[in-house]
């Protein structure tokens, strides 16, 4: 390794040339045993390790009970790098049995879901059971190997190696780069969220995109390596690792302004969230508002996370969508956390309070019996140390005004009880129980309502009074680098929104979670699909069948077309009126979306972004029922 004179706080560089690589190194044949072992250092610091997924007898995917039986060097890196200093240090020495002073500071963090370099053994992609590569262990192995040794910074020489990996692990340059830089911090910088950040500072490119063959790969890689020289270049007196440390350090000075230290010890910060749990920057009422697919109700898992466990969301663990799921499945089981669905027929007596009827013993009973609102109310009464959510999704869709009745004054912030010692909060007598009852301070509330079922402006006023309304409108970039067979996906939904912001309005424009599932399987077929099954369905909802609009949205692409009327049906018309019905008579083009050649297929959604006025897709020889 080309590192002669190393500070202090550079140490861990050759600590983990003669140590921790020399310890990893000789699991190569005990993989087993080493994931095993990792399994049981996670759950002393109280961090998850998610099971391989694998082809049960059923033929169904399951869980593995015994987890990983292979688990290749970088992943392992990535997991004893996750979460506050402190808890790294212990995983390095459970890992290395063994003790030891060193500054991690600048060993590249794993991002928050970006620690696994292979794929679950066994994954379902539309609807088709794939097995991961028995190749991409072996080839992380060896290219784990590779790097480390290294001569003269010829980073070129692992070109191949790369280029094999990237587009079969589903390893994106951003992981690989940070996997790289924790084996030879001098040759490679990491893009994990920190790296990112000082490049886009300073204004050095790369390239970010999902590869699913060599040739992207190629590209990906060249760029990075193109950066890798830029920076070098552009601080000419720092090495790589100097200048991540420096990017670390930035980071940590604006938390440091925000109150956000992240590095002080785990007691410390636990004692300190114990103290402010009751003063998080949420409101205690909130909606989140916009149009269909813009994941609103993903977006309140998360909120009801940091709001009811915000020690464990302030760590940097690896929270895969999967494990934030489970999380939140727990404190629902715990009763911190309730959902509910606001519909047309929900009413106070399923919501506050109201009678029941049950048969015991032959005889029926009238009893009074609690709604979703006031249990957790008592439950957050009962544990005001705590804080408790409640998720009520669609909540524009029932009647607000009836099914929170007189309590709706009592969910304002300033008529909480336990508020304020000036101010005891407002109670009133239920009509049913006739008990008092008043809202806690502690419980928070998370509505969602899609701006395209009804406008915001007819939402009942003591509803828009009392809660804090939070747009989400779609976000394009999150499709960011999907192109498929040359169509940026981006492109496709920011061109189709900005059509139905003028022939509608902005409240009914497409979200990006429509072609989320194109950023795991960016395939031509499913993008197809998802035009055929999800987006034309929604336009044809959109614009009430006017398929003349839904035409225009779509850029004129030959995805629907009119048919023409065999004269006879209607013989006392003229061919005029004939005309004018055919313009009104509208099908999807169903053998574009199954049989239709590809290039076909390709230039419909290129018109989409591109639209030619002479563009027209030939129609077929064959009938669409011959076709299908």
């Amino acid at each position: 390794m080309a590192i002669e004179v190393l500070d202090k706080k550079y140490e861990w560089i050759e600590f983990y040339r003669k140590t921790v690589f020399p310890h990893i190194l000789g699991y190569e044949e005990k993989q087993t045993e080493l994931a095993n072992d990792l399994k049981k250092f996670k759950e002393e610091v109280s961090h998850n390790f998610r099971p391989d997924k694998i082809l049960g007898e059923n033929g169904l995917i399951i869980d593995d009970p015994n987890h990983h039986t292979e688990i290749d060097p970088f992943t392992v890196l990535a997991l004893i790098n996750v979460g506050t200093t402190e808890k790294r240090k212990k995983l390095h020495r459970l890992l290395l049995d063994k003790s030891f002073d060193l500054d991690l500071k600048g060993i590249a963090e794993s991002d928050a879901q970006s620690v696994w370099f292979y794929p679950y053994k066994a994954n379902e992609k539309n609807k088709i059971i794939v097995e991961r590569s028995v190749k991409i262990i072996p080839n992380l192995w060896n290219l784990f190997k590779d790097v480390v040794e290294i001569q003269n910074e010829d980073i070129d020489s692992i070109k191949d190696q790369v280029l094999g990996i990237l587009p079969n692990a589903s390893i994106g340059i951003n992981k690989l780069s940070t996997g790289l830089s924790r084996c030879r911090p001098d040759l490679f910088f990491p893009l994990n969220s920190i790296g990112t950040k000082f490049l886009n500072k300073y204004g050095i490119n790369y390239t970010d995109i999902s590869v699913n063959n060599v040739e992207k790969a190629s590209k990906v890689w060249t760029d990075y390596c193109t950066a890798i020289t830029e920076i070098k270049n552009r601080f000419e007196n720092k090495e790589l690792y100097e200048l991540y440390y420096q990017a670390v350090c930035e980071v940590e000075s604006e938390r440091c302004k925000n109150g956000k230290d992240k590095n002080k010890s785990d007691e410390n910060e636990s004692s300190e969230l114990d103290e402010n749990i009751n003063n998080l920057d949420f409101p205690l009422n909130q909606i989140l508002y916009g149009p269909a697919g813009t994941g609103k109700t993903y977006v309140t898992i998360s909120k009801a996370l940091q709001i009811v466990v915000p020690e464990w969301w302030s760590e940097d663990l690896e929270r895969s969508r999967s494990t934030i799921v489970e999380q939140y499945k727990v404190l629902v089981d715990e009763g911190k956390i309730s959902f509910v669905t606001f519909h047309q027929s929900y009413g106070y007596e399923d919501f506050i309070e109201g009678i029941k009827v049950k048969r015991v013993e032959g005889q029926l009973n009238y009893d009074v019996e609690s709604g979703v609102f006031k249990n957790i109310c008592e439950r957050a009464k009962n544990n005001p140390n705590e804080n408790y959510v409640l998720i009520i999704d669609e909540i524009n869709r029932g009647n607000v005004s009836k099914i929170f009745g007189e309590l709706i004054t009592l969910i304002e912030e300033s008529k909480r009880e336990g508020k304020s010692e000036e101010l005891e909060g407002l109670e009133v007598t239920l009509p049913y129980s006739n008990e008092p009852f008043s809202v806690p301070n502690n419980l928070y509330i998370i509505g969602t309502m899609n701006s395209s079922d009804r406008s915001l402006t007819s939402v009942d006023i003591a509803l828009r009074r009392r809660f804090e309304f939070i747009e989400m409108m779609p976000k394009p970039d999150v499709l960011s680098g999907i192109d498929i067979e040359g169509v940026s996906v981006q492109a496709i939904l920011e061109t189709m929104n900005k059509r139905i912001k003028v022939l509608l309005d902005r409240d009914h424009c497409i979200g990006h979670a429509y072609f989320t599932s194109l950023i795991e399987e960016p395939s031509l077929e499913l993008l197809m699909t998802i035009f055929e099954k999800r987006i034309i369905p929604l336009l044809q909802e959109y614009f009430f069948d006017d398929w003349t609009k839904i035409n225009l949205v779509l850029g004129e692409n030959g995805m629907v077309y009119t048919i023409n009327l065999d004269s006879s049906l209607f013989p006392s018309m003229n061919p005029s009126e004939i005309e004018h019905l055919t313009k009104r008579n509208w099908d999807v083009y169903k053998y574009l979306f199954k049989n239709a050649p590809l290039e076909k297929k390709i230039n419909a959604l290129n018109q989409i972004i591109r639209p030619k006025k002479d563009y027209k897709i030939p129609k077929p020889e064959i009938t669409d029922e011959e076709a299908s």
